[in-house]
């Protein structure tokens, strides 16, 4: 979350004026009570889901005093705005960090199959293509970084049953 902080920190220090005045409209739109903190409740209740969930908030809320100030909240505004986070089809958590994909699913984007790196290494999943299908999110960038800067091949599973022969 560390890491989703300073994306959220970065993209407000070079934000327009306009940017900028969203991002704080957005904070004073869960700060319900005008206190300068969004508690749990409001978040609760004003988030929309799937980001509504005790654990996100858990890991925004730094400091651990329960609440969000308005850098906690920079870091929901750029998942909600520019980086949705994926959700583990296995457990249902939010996956701000690194995570396994299905490629062969990765065609039916936003609509994919993910898996947090606890229920993919745990092998705590039931999915219709095997474990070899999957890639993770890093090496998912580095692969289509190499495809966007060659003329290489488009991106493909290890091994795809719909190859002809």
């Amino acid at each position: 979350m560390d890491e989703l902080r300073a994306v959220g920190k970065a993209y407000f220090a070079r934000a327009t004026d306009q940017e900028k005045e969203l991002a704080k409209e957005f904070f004073r739109s869960l700060d319900g009570d005008s206190d300068g903190r969004v508690s749990l409740a409001e978040y609760k209740t004003l988030v929309s889901r799937p980001y509504a969930n005790d654990t996100l908030f858990t890991g925004l809320d730094r400091n651990g005093d329960e609440s969000l100030d308005f850098d906690e909240v920079l870091a929901l505004h750029f998942i909600m705005t520019k980086g949705p986070l994926r959700t583990c089809h296995a457990c249902a958590r939010s996956m701000p960090g690194a995570y396994f994909s299905c490629i062969p699913c990765e065609k039916n984007h936003p609509d994919t199959y993910d898996l947090c790196c606890s229920c993919y290494g745990a092998g705590q999943y039931d999915h219709q293509h095997p474990a070899a299908d999957f890639l993770d999110s890093h090496s998912m960038r580095n692969l289509l970084a190499k495809n966007f800067n060659t003329a290489g091949p488009q991106l493909r599973p290890p091994h795809d049953d719909d190859q002809e022969e």
